[in-house]
């Protein structure tokens, strides 16, 4: 529609239908669309002492063309939806005199003028649990008027209930907020926050979701909300988190009491520590292995819980850290695995264990052969043989091909089987004996008896000796 950043919203030359397509990522099934907002179409809108502004509205779109505010979306302001590109004044200001709000969702009961209000209404099933999207505030009131009974308006509400808590986010020191007085970022705001990632809980059924932005006490120094990527999540709610997304290959090192979203990148190889820095964080972890280092005890976690698929929770004393994706936690005195599904490295070596010997490996055979698949970067078929050479040392070769065959059918083979699948492991079909083993231990009936046992998709608590 244009080449600028912001445009107006009109619902005299815009639809609903671009309103929604503007905001809304992924699935999402809404039931209504609703909004209230100011349009300059009298004469008492200027700029300065020029021209009257017609046309400009208190709703708009953004077409993601500042870095520093995310994604594409929508604006909701106190003035313009049309900001200026660098900050030249000191105290931005459009009045378009619109409705007072009744309902800011309970966050301060001082609220005048100049409201601009998005309401929908969605309709979610039993595995939603929350409401994703990615916001960024921005205010000419920051920092002179922060933390008093001028500060601006702006709520994220479910059902009345706010779950932005803006006023905490823009409170001196909180760490959310970057000084754009001098200009830094390419926007008419003195205050702009970090992209944020806010998640809301949400039950199911249909719920209203209210997203409003408004003046307090007086009209003057606007305020300004860009919103985006708004969809339904599995995820637990955990409130506003700032979004980090580190350019880092193997290491991360959070040196910031910020609550964050931490999402790294897809080949990330290596280590994300957490030092004794308080803070709320999710961490997405990419293709590669990941491990979390936290300075706690076993003892030192209050709650945890492990997900269905994988994803794991905990809370601590520095707060509540949720992982995805992750494959190891080492702890002062415990090193917890969870690459237990098949494809994980722990998983590997206990299906290779179990499919050689019968039994269940304990948690010092796990670590010993953990520890020694990390420190040499062993493949599967690797291991394999050490696994046959250290158990079955006794057994040559024919013999050992002759045990897996054995332990993987049940049964003695006969002499043409034998030589068939030593002929395989001498030839193209296997690497060696371990890869026969590796290839044995991922047949059905092996995998599935790790489940029966609990094994699979557990985590396992190993020693930190061994790491």
């Amino acid at each position: 529609m244009t080449s600028l950043p912001f445009i107006s919203f009109s619902s005299d030359t815009h639809t609903d239908t671009q309103l929604v397509q503007a905001l809304v990522e992924g699935d999402i099934n809404l039931l209504s669309v609703a909004y209230q907002y100011g349009m300059a179409a009298d004469d008492y809108v200027y700029r300065g002492s020029e021209e009257p502004v017609n046309g400009v509205s208190s709703l708009g779109f953004y077409n993601n063309g500042l870095s520093a505010l995310g994604a594409a979306g929508l604006i909701l302001s106190t003035g313009s939806a049309e900001p200026g590109q660098e900050n030249t004044s000191e105290a931005f200001s459009y009045s378009f005199y619109q409705w007072i709000d009744s309902n800011a969702g309970g966050a301060v009961d001082t609220a005048s003028a100049d409201a601009t209000k998005l309401s929908l209404v969605v309709d979610v099933d039993e595995s939603s649990r929350s409401l994703s999207m990615d916001v960024v505030l921005a205010s000419d009131e920051y920092p002179e008027f922060t933390g008093t009974e001028y500060t601006d308006l702006i709520t994220i509400s479910v059902n009345g209930e706010d779950y932005l808590h803006a006023q905490e986010l823009f409170a001196a020191g909180s760490g959310y907020i970057r000084s754009n007085t001098s200009g830094d970022f390419p926007i008419e705001y003195d205050g702009v926050s970090e992209i944020l990632n806010l998640t809301i809980p949400i039950e199911p059924g249909a719920s209203q979701l209210d997203i409003l932005v408004q003046d307090s006490l007086d009209s003057k120094n606007d305020t300004a909300l860009i919103i985006s990527s708004l969809s339904v999540s599995d995820k637990p709610a955990m409130g506003a988190l700032a979004v980090v997304k580190p350019e880092v290959d193997s290491e991360y090192i959070k040196q910031s009491s910020v609550n964050q979203r931490i999402e790294l990148k897809s080949d990330f190889n290596g280590d994300i520590i957490f030092n004794e820095i308080a803070g709320d964080d999710l961490l997405i972890t990419g293709n590669g292995f990941s491990r979390a280092i936290m300075p706690v005890n076993l003892t030192d976690i209050s709650d945890y819980e492990l997900e269905p698929d994988g994803d794991f929770s905990l809370v601590t004393a520095y707060g509540q850290k949720y992982f995805t994706g992750l494959d190891h936690l080492e702890l002062n005195d415990a090193y917890v695995v969870f690459d237990t599904r098949p494809g994980g490295d722990t998983h590997t070596i206990y299906s290779m264990y179990y499919r050689l010997t019968g039994k269940e490996a304990d948690s010092e055979t796990l670590g010993q052969w953990l520890s020694l698949m990390m420190e040499d970067n062993l493949e599967a078929w690797q291991l394999g043989d050490l696994l046959l050479d250290y158990y079955l040392p006794w057994l040559d070769s024919d013999q050992k091909i002759e045990r897996i065959y054995e332990q993987t059918w049940g049964k003695t083979p006969g002499v043409d089987e034998l030589d068939y699948y030593i002929d395989q492991v001498d030839g193209d079909a296997f690497k060696s004996k371990g890869d026969l083993l590796y290839q044995s231990s991922m047949l059905q009936d092996n995998l599935k008896a790790l489940e029966d046992i609990g094994f699979t998709g557990n985590f396992q608590v190993l020693s930190p000796d061994f790491f």
